[in-house]
């Protein structure tokens, strides 16, 4: 049998369950933004990352065109593919982390009267490629870009 614990504001009597599922919401909230900051994260860590690398290809291009032969030629291309790689990297630390945080919104959901995440999560993986697949690839044509740079160098 439920305890009563208190009275609220509108003369309801408030039970442990109740109070239970309310701290099961206030924890549901806390990781949904945190999961809305990681993706905010993410998205301005790949902005940031797409600017470099087309910085990089900028630079080779426009000084293939000024001064050719030169060491650099090599070295902007391996730095590039340094950087694809820490980015491909981080691409899958930011899904690894997003994973694991949904699967705990989604445990923290059966405890709350509907499951929205879960059920947009069911819906989308029947249509949709997820976007971390998707994101992948572009440290991946950049890297092939720069390993297309390091043969004709």
């Amino acid at each position: 049998m439920e305890q009563f614990k208190d009275i609220n504001s509108w003369g309801a009597v408030v039970t442990d369950s109740d109070l239970d599922q309310d701290k099961s919401f206030e924890q549901y909230k806390i990781l949904i933004s945190s999961a809305e900051k990681i993706s905010s994260l993410r998205a301005t860590a790949n902005n940031y990352l797409l600017s470099v690398n087309s910085l990089l290809v900028a630079v080779h291009t426009l000084g293939v065109s000024l001064q050719p032969n030169a060491s650099w030629q090599v070295a902007l291309p391996l730095a590039g593919l340094i950087i694809c790689l820490s980015w491909w990297t981080l691409i899958q630390s930011y899904r690894n982390v997003n994973t694991a945080k949904f699967k705990v919104i989604h445990n923290l959901e059966s405890n709350l009267p509907s499951q929205p995440y879960k059920d947009e999560w069911k819906l989308m993986s029947k249509r949709n490629i997820p976007l971390s697949h998707v994101e992948q690839w572009i440290p991946a044509v950049f890297a092939g870009l720069y390993l297309g740079l390091l043969i004709i160098a």
